[in-house]
């Protein structure tokens, strides 16, 4: 997000909580009526994926600093399961706090190393979020893709 933000772009304010206590913190400090909890998983699918402690989806919404500790209680030191992790899953050391926003249209950018070329990949879509590989597929009239050779 820091680097977003030293571009000028937009995006909510937030931070990193390694701990259900920094969670707290950060929530009691944004000061917003609700706040989004996402767990830091280098794994897609987040938002439909499962923890080994019962709790469903990687991405919540929380409506008090007590409830942002209760819930990243349920992600931090526990396995996220997602399509792309399999069964195995990942372990979620830390969340991401920040505001809700409203957004008026959803943008996907990613950067990506698109390994049959070796080169990195600068990906856009303008339909919005792509959720998994499978949509992704159905959308790709709306992707845009930009190689960056050495």
């Amino acid at each position: 997000m820091e680097l977003l933000q030293e571009a000028g772009v937009s995006v909510p304010k937030g931070f990193v909580a390694k701990s259900p206590d920094e969670a707290y913190a950060i929530a009691k400090k944004l000061g917003s009526k609700d706040v989004v909890i996402k767990a830091q998983v280098l794994a897609g699918g987040r938002g439909k994926g499962t923890f080994s402690s019962g709790l469903k989806g990687g991405v919540k919404i929380v409506f008090s600093p007590e409830e942002a500790k209760a819930v990243s209680s349920q992600m931090i030191g526990k396995k996220l399961i997602t399509k792309q992790t399999g069964a195995k899953g990942r372990i979620c050391n830390q969340v991401l706090i920040c505001e809700r926003k409203y957004p008026r249209r959803e943008y996907y950018f990613a950067i990506t190393m698109e390994r049959s070329f070796q080169v990195s990949t600068c990906r856009q879509d303008t339909g919005g979020y792509v959720y998994d590989i499978q949509f992704q597929k159905l959308n790709i009239m709306y992707m845009r893709d930009k190689k960056f050779y050495p």
